[in-house]
């Protein structure tokens, strides 16, 4: 009698474990969709939810450096990028989301290269 109910005990508190641990995770989810929200309201919508990103974010989604970021937008990789505003070869950028997506779905090769790899290929 004894045994079976510290079975019953220890099958009680599994039970009670994987509910809390349930509970945590859906608590979390609601956690962070509160912590979205509140920066959508504020105007700080988060790099994933917005359409156009700056070079750094544009780098840091892919991976890569703001230097390539420019490069390939100066060699027309990323279409509709937009200077918004300074001068030279660093001033500030948009990019749209989805030219850095269609980009980055062409995988690797010549396109996702920071290098110029135009070369004369007649000899």
């Amino acid at each position: 009698m004894v045994a079976a109910i510290h079975e019953l005990r220890v099958d009680v508190s599994e039970q009670l474990q994987q509910v809390i641990e349930k509970f945590q995770k859906a608590l979390d989810r609601e956690t962070e969709n509160q912590r979205l929200l509140c920066q959508i309201v504020a105007g700080q919508v988060p790099g994933d939810l917005k359409k156009n990103l700056t070079t750094e974010e544009a780098a840091s989604l892919c991976g890569r450096s703001p230097y390539t970021i420019r490069s390939w937008i100066k060699k027309g990789r990323l279409s509709g990028a937009k200077k918004i505003a300074g001068t030279g070869p660093k001033g500030k950028w948009i990019i749209p989301r989805e030219s850095l997506t269609k980009l980055l779905e062409e995988g690797p090769g010549e396109a996702l290269s920071g290098r110029d790899t135009d070369s004369d290929s007649s000899a």
